[in-house]
């Protein structure tokens, strides 16, 4: 699900020529990176930021690296700080068209976040079948959204 190509977009943004009419996971703060001379219709999907850290804690520790880093309150707040920041970039830029999706509210009632993408994307969606393809046991944390 993710481009390793991705990461390197600041020096190398070559990916993107193969890159129209399909999705690419863009992790919040690189979308400063996507230069301007494209059309992106970017969907946020929004988690409760106490899942969101849990989740990075999880991650490092998989990968056996130091999940001290800068504790779990603070990394909250540098979350919350980049969504606020990703926010103000999407609206501030015109080659950026976004919609919110909220994480949780898709994995347990899928019905209306389809429906608000199929209308962002302005495509007939399956809503039925793809509801059926969410797998609940991705939302590995059960937090309310902030």
């Amino acid at each position: 699900f993710e481009l390793e190509a991705v990461k390197r977009t600041a020096r190398d943004a070559g990916w993107l020529t193969a890159a129209p009419g399909h999705a690419v996971k863009v992790i919040l703060h690189l979308l400063a990176e996507l230069p301007g001379d494209y059309s992106y219709r970017v969907i946020l999907m929004r988690r409760p930021v106490p899942a969101v850290v849990a989740s990075q804690s999880r991650m490092l520790a998989r990968l056996g690296e130091d999940v001290a880093g800068p504790g779990p309150e603070r990394l909250a707040e540098i979350l919350s700080a980049q969504w606020a920041e990703g926010r103000r970039l999407l609206e501030s830029q015109p080659y950026f068209e976004s919609t919110v999706i909220d994480y949780p509210a898709l994995v347990h009632d899928p019905g209306p976040a389809l429906a608000q993408l199929g209308a962002f994307l302005d495509l007939p969606l399956d809503r039925p079948l793809l509801a059926g393809r969410i797998d609940p046991a991705l939302e590995h944390e059960t937090h309310t959204s902030t």
